[in-house]
């Protein structure tokens, strides 16, 4: 402490510091909280002859997104859409373990209930899941508007 400094001067920069350092932990928390629970785009379809169609507009909006969530009434349950390399692939939701939902991140599957890990493909990695997720045939379907635009329909077999 400087020789001139008092100390009600001294406690009150103490306390503007730690103030200061708490309300920068709070937004970092929140933050990264806030990204972790961030809204998937998802679509809501309809099934019909055991399938699901997704628009090409709806497909164009998850270019920088993980994937789709699919939904629709009848479906066994919800289906992420994911472009992969050249291929669509589509991936039960629900996490072969306890039935929590899974999301696509960084390339891999995961649940955040118990930690299982899948390929992109639904192959478990890491447990507590010992089988892989639930795996749906796509089409890519051409429009009938263009012929460089495509849909994509999602098969329950």
């Amino acid at each position: 402490m400087r020789a001139n400094s008092s100390p009600a001067v001294s406690e009150d920069r103490r306390v503007f510091l730690i103030s200061a350092a708490a309300t920068g932990a709070a937004a970092v928390l929140s933050g990264s909280l806030l990204s972790a629970c961030a809204t998937a785009i998802s679509y809501r379809g309809d099934l019909s002859n055991g399938r699901v169609r997704i628009p090409a507009q709806q497909l164009s909006l998850i270019a920088d997104q993980p994937g789709l969530l699919v939904d629709a009434p009848g479906l066994p349950e919800k289906i992420w859409l994911i472009r992969a390399e050249d291929e669509w692939l589509a991936i039960g939701a629900q996490c072969t373990h306890l039935k929590c939902q899974v999301r696509p991140r960084g390339g891999f599957i995961s649940c955040n209930c118990h930690g299982s890990t899948f390929q992109i493909d639904g192959r478990v990695i890491r447990g507590p899941a010992s089988k892989p997720l639930r795996r749906y045939v796509v089409q890519v379907v051409k429009t009938l508007t263009d012929d460089t635009t495509h849909d994509v329909e999602i098969m329950i077999q």
